[in-house]
């Protein structure tokens, strides 16, 4: 790697837009040169490039670097730009009542409209301080506390730019709350057992989410905490139930607890049929068939359920009551 100011012993490695690794890492010479072996083609990759962590990692030389690329040649790159000026960014985690949040997450993102990307994360200490080492541009900021209902919830994205006038302040506000009741294929409430998963849906920042739920009651209602957003619900009937999962989407508030909409659960949706041989008509046993629906995002899919065939080729599966893709 050349440059303006030439940097050796920094760690460089080709990535597939994933994030996945095409190439073995390898190390910045005292000139700054570098050599990376990439795969027949090569496919669409990017440059990934920072310290050195098992020989300097904590060297203030060899700071982040901007992701690069995407690059689809393999020869030789030559200057890949002038590292934009180191920066850090420096603040305090707080809650609702401006008490210090220890052992948070503290999440950074760059924004920055030139398509560079830098991501980082840090740790809060015991006073609620946290210290990032990023480099000049425009970022997202967000703490993310532990899971925990005793514990603050997630704080809002924060907009800033570096380098920063003063310190971030960010203040994570209480976890949100969520009450509801589950209903029967005929309205009646169903009794105690029913199990609920609640996983918050990912944002720029943060991946999902569990929330704390509380199984069913004997009049069938169930609470949750966590935090305020978006969330995939998923109720689970006890096996003696005979009824399918259920799954939908729903949204905590901040504030005030939120009343979710009445959980009915739909009648047991089975689907049965016959796998054989084609042409033959031969039964096949001992085949799984499997059942996909698409996910919030009308994209990908998601495994719902399955069945095995018997000797005869038979397989029987119950599958959950899904919401449809939306339009």
């Amino acid at each position: 790697m050349t440059g303006p100011s030439m940097l050796p012993g920094a760690r460089v490695m080709a990535i597939d837009a994933s994030g996945q690794a095409l190439s073995v890492a390898t190390t910045s010479g005292a000139g700054g040169a570098f050599s990376l072996q990439l795969p027949p083609g090569p496919p669409q990759y990017y440059l990934q490039i920072g310290p050195n962590q098992a020989a300097a990692p904590s060297d203030p030389a060899v700071p982040a670097f901007p992701l690069q690329g995407p690059f689809t040649t393999t020869p030789p790159l030559g200057d890949l730009g002038a590292l934009p000026a180191p920066a850090t960014l420096t603040g305090t985690v707080v809650d609702a009542r401006q008490q210090p949040v220890a052992s948070a997450r503290v999440l950074a993102l760059s924004v920055d409209p030139t398509g560079w990307t830098i991501s980082r994360e840090a740790i809060s200490d015991a006073t609620g301080a946290y210290s990032l080492t990023l480099r000049a541009g425009n970022y997202l900021v967000q703490a993310a506390p532990d899971v925990d209902p005793a514990l603050p919830g997630l704080s809002d994205e924060i907009a800033v730019t570096l380098p920063a006038a003063a310190p971030l302040p960010i203040v994570c506000p209480d976890k949100s709350q969520g009450t509801g009741v589950v209903t029967r294929p005929d309205g009646q409430l169903v009794g105690a057992g029913y199990q609920i998963a609640a996983m918050r849906f990912p944002n720029r920042l943060v991946a999902g989410r569990l929330a704390r739920a509380t199984a069913t009651d004997a009049s069938g209602a169930f609470t949750i905490v966590g935090d305020a957003g978006h969330y995939r619900l998923e109720v689970v009937p006890p096996p003696t139930a005979g009824l399918p999962r259920k799954i939908l989407s729903a949204d905590l508030s901040v504030g005030a607890p939120t009343q979710l909409p009445a959980l009915q659960l739909s009648a047991a949706l089975t689907v049965v049929g016959t796998v054989s041989k084609a042409g033959s008509q031969a039964p096949i046993a001992g085949a799984t068939v499997d059942f996909f629906a698409l996910d919030s995002s009308g994209v990908r899919s998601v495994l719902i359920g399955s069945g095995l065939t018997d000797a005869s080729g038979k397989y029987r599966a119950v599958l959950p009551d899904v919401p449809a893709p939306a339009n």
